[in-house]
């Protein structure tokens, strides 16, 4: 949702950078950035995310014996670097494996009292519950989490493989939730799915293919839940007014800033700074940008803040 810039950023670190800076009269937050998929263009912002492995904190293994080359060739050494390059790449590494260590060191004494699914989504779920439960160490008042899911290009294959997909996520879900009831958050968490494309309705004889519009959730515990919006197709032909091919690409009624406006409210993103965390939100009607709460007709997403 930054596609002016062809060094865009991603929609959640900017939410990050926005809030630790505070300003319009908001005090900054102390925030954690954090990705269970590698480094991934949502989490792209000023700051770099901390990156972790499903199974947890990856620290350097020889950080101890090497503790004093590593400090030479960071900021906190005797080299000095001549350009932006060299001093950005040696403040990244310093800060990542500082990060790691603190992070590590916060999270090893944490047990969980809901028993996670052992696939991929299952244990990042786990991982994100073990950082959130370490949250008062680490110093962080908003954190955000990027998950990962594949098996969706069901080209040659869809109700199975969706039907597989859908039955982890329900279980990794439904673990995460009894987690985040157990710490007391369930009501300062809110999750919501995304995708890069959606699919075909109609079937190219074996599966689905890429298209344009699709569906998607967003669950929480002060989720004002219950609720679709958007425009449901009024028909499904290739004349319809909303379909743009014979296959049955939909064009969306909805847009993501509509969505994350209301998200990113809630976070406590201020309505002056929105303007950085969705460049595009200007180019929407109102109504179409949902609020945290219906305070002005607009759709209200949750019902109490985080």
């Amino acid at each position: 949702m930054h596609p002016q810039d062809n060094v865009a950023t991603g929609v959640m670190g900017r939410i990050v950078d926005v809030l630790g800076r505070g300003g319009n009269g908001v005090a900054p937050y102390r925030t954690g950035s954090y990705s269970l998929e590698g480094m991934v263009k949502m989490m792209e912002g000023e700051r770099v995310p901390n990156v972790m492995d499903k199974s947890g904190v990856v620290s350097f293994e020889h950080q101890a014996e090497l503790q004093e080359a590593i400090g030479n060739i960071t900021l906190g050494g005797a080299m000095s670097y001549k350009s932006i390059i060299g001093e950005t790449w040696a403040q990244q590494l310093s800060d990542a494996l500082s990060s790691s260590q603190t992070l590590g060191t916060a999270t090893s004494g944490v047990s969980l009292s809901a028993t996670f699914p052992t696939d991929t989504l299952g244990q990042q779920l786990e991982q994100v519950a073990r950082v959130m439960a370490a949250r008062t160490n680490l110093e962080e008042e908003r954190q955000v989490f990027y998950v990962h899911q594949g098996g969706f290009d069901t080209h040659s294959s869809l109700k199975d493989q969706v039907d597989s997909n859908f039955q982890k996520i329900n279980a990794a879900l439904e673990a995460f939730e009894t987690e985040m009831r157990a710490q007391g958050l369930w009501d300062d968490v809110v999750l919501v799915s995304s995708s890069d494309f959606g699919r075909t309705y109609a079937s190219n004889g074996a599966g689905t293919d890429h298209a344009w519009g699709g569906n998607y959730f967003m669950l929480g515990g002060a989720v004002n839940g219950s609720q679709l919006f958007g425009e449901f197709p009024s028909s499904f032909v290739e004349t319809g007014d909303v379909v743009i091919s014979r296959n049955g690409r939909i064009i969306p009624t909805t847009p993501w800033e509509s969505v994350w406006y209301g998200l990113a409210e809630w976070f406590g993103v201020n309505l002056t700074d929105m303007g950085d965390v969705l460049p595009n939100a200007a180019n929407f009607p109102n109504e179409t940008l949902f609020r945290a709460s219906a305070t002005d007709g607009r759709p209200g997403l949750t019902v109490s803040g985080p």
